[in-house]
């Protein structure tokens, strides 16, 4: 387990260099980024087992498969940004750091990082929360169609439920939220686009395409990011 702190914000590459294999992850480590300074690390020295504890559960379970960096792709990718609180002894991890050429980026919260599981195959559905409404996913699919100049990458998913509130909608107050809960995914896919794609950064993984494009003796123009949610019948 490797803990990149605030030094390490501006390029990973030499950490990875020294504590991994050149310019790759072993197989068996796990990577996070970590709000913790020198200071703040002591307090945790006491109950190292407990920090080593919580960031292996992260590491195990299905919401983490979330360190990913690809040595092929100029060390792109995503890690997880780790909350340790000491008082509480408590720590999570609910944002990702996406890396192009070994530097973050731009982090992603909440329903953006979902996204990027999402899109990077680590993970099959949503919790939403736009304005008062909530909602769940049942497992996602992701469609893709390409031509010679572009890529469309569309989300499809049906929803568990939704709530305003804390209550269930049905009827037209269900379809109000359809729509609200459908602009909100497909705006956050657009920034993602525009920080990914448009500005030449692919951790999606869309490199087949590219390079099938390049082959042709064609320049991918455009990748397109969609999402829709639908009541379940």
């Amino acid at each position: 387990m490797l803990l990149l702190g605030e030094t390490a914000s501006g390029d990973i590459a030499p950490y990875i260099e020294y504590f991994g294999a050149g310019s790759s992850l072993p197989r068996d480590m796990a990577l996070f980024a970590a709000r913790l300074n020198a200071d703040a690390f002591q307090k945790w020295e006491e109950n190292a087992d407990v920090l080593i504890r919580e960031c292996e559960q992260l590491a195990d379970n299905g919401s983490s498969a979330l360190f990913e960096v690809k040595a092929a792709d100029k060390m792109s990718g995503f890690i997880p940004i780790l909350y340790a609180d000491a008082k509480t002894q408590s720590v999570s991890s609910e944002s990702l750091a996406l890396l192009y050429d070994a530097k973050p980026f731009v982090i992603c919260k909440e329903d953006a990082a979902q996204l990027v599981l999402l899109l990077c195959g680590k993970s099959n559905t949503l919790t939403l929360t736009a304005e008062n409404y909530n909602a769940k996913t049942q497992s996602v699919s992701i469609a893709r169609s390409a031509n010679k100049k572009s890529l469309d990458v569309r989300l499809n998913a049906k929803l568990l439920y939704v709530t305003e509130n804390g209550e269930v909608l049905k009827g037209e107050r269900l379809e109000a939220a359809l729509t609200a809960l459908n602009s909100h995914t497909n705006e956050l896919l657009a920034q993602l686009n525009s920080l990914t794609f448009e500005s030449e950064r692919d951790i999606f993984g869309f490199s087949w395409w590219y390079s099938m494009r390049q082959t042709a003796g064609e320049k991918p123009e455009s990748v397109s990011l969609s999402c829709e949610l639908q009541a379940d019948e």
